[in-house]
């Protein structure tokens, strides 16, 4: 027969045993899995002049960013220093819709704030499409003005490997 003191030991070590296990198997389960809490996409803006701007995309845990940016590559972030930040709370859900020009591109979006320490020297011109900020599944009226689209969706996002 057991001592009663021996069963509420046995029983302590046997929980202890299995919660050990368990974080053990989480462990191991995580660190085989691409984990990473930012993910970046960008898609080329050509200008008239064949100058390239880009759309850049990051989606972190509790935040979806957009910008305009020089910068081709896509696991450096919008940048508020270098980049044109789009100030909408999740800015990066909704397409941007644009007219290159030489030199010159018109946004129509007033969302978008200027670098804080870089001067472009693309001309940026922000202007509203009356009573369609993103034109509400309309999408015959921006192409017969001229206007173009660009947007990048979750699915081509991805995660950028720190080296």
């Amino acid at each position: 027969m057991v001592a009663k003191g021996s069963w509420t030991m046995y029983l302590t070590v046997s929980v202890a045993v299995l919660v050990l296990a368990t974080a053990i198997t989480v462990a191991l389960r995580w660190s085989r899995q691409e984990f990473s809490p930012h993910k970046y996409g960008v898609k080329p803006i050509v200008l008239a002049d064949g100058l390239k701007l880009y759309l850049k995309r990051e989606v972190g845990l509790h935040y979806d960013r957009a910008a305009l940016s020089l910068n081709s590559d896509r696991c450096i972030g919008p940048n508020d220093a270098t980049d044109y930040m789009f100030s909408n709370s999740g800015a990066g859900e909704f397409p941007l819709y644009f007219q290159p020009g030489k030199n010159s591109i018109i946004v129509y979006d007033f969302g978008l704030n200027s670098p804080s320490r870089t001067k472009w020297t693309v001309t940026i011109k922000q202007e509203s499409l009356l009573n369609e900020p993103h034109f509400g599944g309309r999408e015959e009226d921006y192409q017969t003005r001229g206007i173009s689209k660009v947007e990048i969706s979750l699915s081509e996002l991805s995660a950028c490997r720190e080296n």
